[in-house]
């Protein structure tokens, strides 16, 4: 597998980072670095930046790991425009 880096513009409305395709056998370390200037907040397509459906935080200039599987989709969004980008870092398949 070769590794795989992508940067992903995040804005005011939910759209998505990354998606694992759908024939992978193993789940995959997926590293989300946040370097937008503010907070962003990843979840499914329905994450908001506040409220009942808020995201799971990633500070700036934080990182997070997550394992995803087949056809995982994760989605970003932040509370303030203009937004920025984030980089993204797994092992490609």
């Amino acid at each position: 597998m070769a590794l795989v880096h992508t940067n992903s513009l995040v804005t005011t409305t939910a759209r998505p980072i990354i998606q694992i395709p759908a024939g992978i056998k193993e789940n995959i370390a997926v590293q989300i670095y946040n370097n937008t200037g503010s907070t962003i907040y990843i979840g499914d397509a329905s994450i908001t930046s506040s409220g009942a459906t808020i995201g799971n935080a990633i500070a700036n200039a934080a990182s997070l790991q997550l394992w995803l599987g087949a056809s995982d989709i994760v989605y970003a969004i932040c509370a303030t425009s203009p937004a920025g980008y984030i980089s993204v870092l797994y092992a490609g398949v």
